[in-house]
């Protein structure tokens, strides 16, 4: 398993009030393997492999699972090398908050399309304090 997001945290409002999206993003050479499986097949799979790294997240998403959405990407998710997000948080650190440029995108975290939208909030964000400010 590459990474486990808690979607919910990234934009509260994706779900109901109280519950949660969780999305488990798996290495390249395991989901590759299992491209053409079913999504049944692929669920349980993915519940064994959480479960292998996070058991108390495993039991919590087996009693409170409502759905399961697969999405099969041929290439989606930039793997970092080692280092790589400290270095990020490095750059993004160094960014202007009152700067009238502002950047956002997936670049900025993880390479997701969640990812860009939180950043492209807390970017805009940042340039209403900046004007109400003015």
């Amino acid at each position: 398993m590459n990474y486990v997001s808690f979607d919910h945290r990234i934009s509260p409002d994706c779900t109901p009030t109280g519950k949660g999206l969780l999305s488990l993003h798996l290495h390249p050479t395991w989901s590759r393997q299992r491209l053409d499986l079913d999504d049944t097949t692929i669920t349980t799979d993915a519940l064994v492999a959480l479960r292998t790294a996070l058991p108390s997240l495993a039991d919590h998403v087996d009693a409170h699972r409502e759905m399961t959405f697969i999405h099969r990407w041929q290439q989606a998710v930039l793997n970092r090398p080692p280092g790589g997000y400290k270095a990020l948080a490095a750059f993004a650190q160094s960014l202007d908050p009152h700067s009238p440029i502002q950047l956002a995108g997936d670049y900025l975290s993880l390479t997701l399309t969640n990812a860009a939208l939180a950043t492209g909030e807390r970017a805009a964000e940042r340039i209403h304090t900046n004007l109400a400010s003015v």
